[in-house]
């Protein structure tokens, strides 16, 4: 370049480049029309920069991910969505299954393998349960039943193998409780006044969706009488005289009979009883009043057993233990958020329950039978196989444990070498905090069973210091089927 413009060679070739960017990118605001001497050198330089910036912002662009047209989403479900934010999608389960298109889209899974083929289908899983395992006769009975499953499931119920729902026998409350993809739907059976002659009644819920049925049962044992002692929780302060009430009701009772224990000396008990006439059945009524300052000890723990003087009613029996500790000064802000659960479950005092039973774990740490002593920390663990399966599908192994003082750590050992989620394993695992307890249940898949997955699978749950195992031996049969 001179000091009058530029050189002849420089101007062609300027010439040139303002032709060729007009060609390839006619939007930069030159024309092949342009003379040179209308352009600049700083013009055709700042033209190319932004030549050069357009094109390494389009290779930086991330590619659009198009799932294959054989991954969908289910269109009866609206949950996709909440599967993703939750983490749900795992490219053998269930939820990629039918949240696919959601699940790709959200880069959780790849957009082609294995998993575009796959039938896992949505587990359904139904529990039954009743308020009490024994009903007099004459009373009501409430039997629940939980079902579980994706599409939602509706349940029926059958007594003694007869279907009921049709002939609205008795009462029926549904209600959804809800989940994300899979939802679970309750179903109370409210049973008014049974009198009918049986003393064993079986009722069997059973649940259904476009997938499959499952089902669950119970029996309850109708009683001609029932035994009930109060007050529920047995902690007195020697301060009190406690006072034990029995309640029989039924018909032909007979007289209620106390057992006392040996500690109880002749003195430092009363004995009470009444009788009425209630709706057709005779009550007795039986109180014991214990003198605590007759006991020779205390702390003390004895139990007392009320029962029937009819020999049909032996079984019936009841006994209940009771404390009695020295006077102890309790914090106003020290309560028990159940006192009845609390109370049931006094004897596991662990770190988890004396936060929601303050009360209840305070007093039972003045008993003689201070039970941190003898029941404290607990880990078990219990491994079992799935049903028989053939070469070449998925095989699973569930390890169900439990952990009072905290979550659990569980970990999978095939023949001593520790397994993860790869090489065809595939690990999941669910807990729930459940009256005080971490009740867990981890799943390991052998996705694409062969002869070399055969060996001693070994679940090892940790917590602190504390461990526990359970191991399930895999082997092929000679039919060539998985056994355990």
């Amino acid at each position: 370049m001179n000091e009058y413009g530029p050189s002849l060679n420089m101007s062609l070739n300027i010439s040139l480049s303002v032709m060729l960017l007009a060609l390839v990118v006619p939007g930069l605001g030159l024309s092949p029309s342009m003379l040179i001497s209308q352009v600049t050198l700083s013009q055709l330089l700042e033209e190319m920069s932004k030549l050069m910036q357009t094109n390494s912002t389009a290779t930086q662009q991330v590619p659009e991910i198009v799932p294959s047209s054989a991954c969908t989403d289910d269109p009866q479900t609206r949950d996709c969505s909440k599967v993703v934010e939750n983490d749900l999608c795992f490219a053998d389960s269930f939820y990629t299954r039918y949240c696919c298109r959601s699940c790709t889209l959200a880069g959780k899974i790849p957009v082609f393998g294995p998993h575009l083929g796959q039938e896992v289908e949505a587990p359904l899983k139904v529990k039954i349960t009743s308020d009490k395992e024994r009903y007099l006769r004459g009373s009501d009975m409430n039997v629940t039943c939980l079902a579980t499953g994706y599409p939602a499931p509706e349940i029926y119920w059958f007594q003694d193998d007869d279907e009921i729902s049709s002939l609205k026998k008795y009462q029926e409350d549904v209600t959804d409780v809800g989940g994300i993809l899979t939802r679970t739907v309750r179903s109370d059976l409210i049973v008014r006044n049974y009198t009918e002659l049986r003393y064993i009644v079986k009722f069997k819920c059973i649940a259904i969706n476009r997938e499959r049925t499952a089902y669950a049962q119970k029996e309850i044992r109708i009683d001609n009488a029932e035994i009930n002692i109060y007050p529920r929780q047995g902690i007195f302060k020697s301060s009190q005289d406690p006072v034990i009430t029995c309640v029989i009701k039924g018909i032909n009772l007979g007289n209620a009979t106390w057992n006392m224990p040996y500690t109880l000396r002749h003195g430092a008990f009363t004995i009470v009883e009444s009788r009425r006439e209630e709706n057709g059945m005779t009550v007795i009524q039986s109180n014991v009043t214990i003198f605590s300052a007759q006991l020779s000890d205390i702390p003390e723990m004895f139990g007392l057993k009320c029962s029937s003087t009819n020999e049909t009613y032996r079984d019936l029996g009841v006994v209940k233990e009771v404390y009695i500790i020295k006077d102890v000064e309790i914090s106003s802000n020290c309560t028990d958020s159940n006192s009845e659960t609390c109370y049931e479950y006094r004897k596991n005092c662990n770190d988890i329950m004396k936060n929601h039973c303050c009360k209840t774990c305070t007093l039972m740490n003045h008993t003689r039978n201070n039970p941190y002593g003898y029941l404290g920390d607990i880990i078990s663990v219990s491994a079992y196989g799935d049903r028989s399966r053939a070469y070449g599908d998925k095989v699973s192994i569930k390890c169900y444990t439990t952990c009072t003082y905290g979550k659990q750590d569980v970990r999978w050992y095939k023949d001593g070498e520790e397994i993860s989620n790869s090489d065809g394993y595939y690990i999941k695992d669910e807990f729930e905090l459940e009256m005080y307890f971490w009740q867990g249940v981890s799943e390991l898949i052998i996705l694409n069973v062969r002869v070399k997955d055969v060996g001693i699978y070994k679940c090892r749950v940790t917590h602190g210091q504390k461990t526990d195992e359970d191991s399930v031996l895999v082997r092929f049969n000679e039919y060539g089927n998985i056994g355990y």
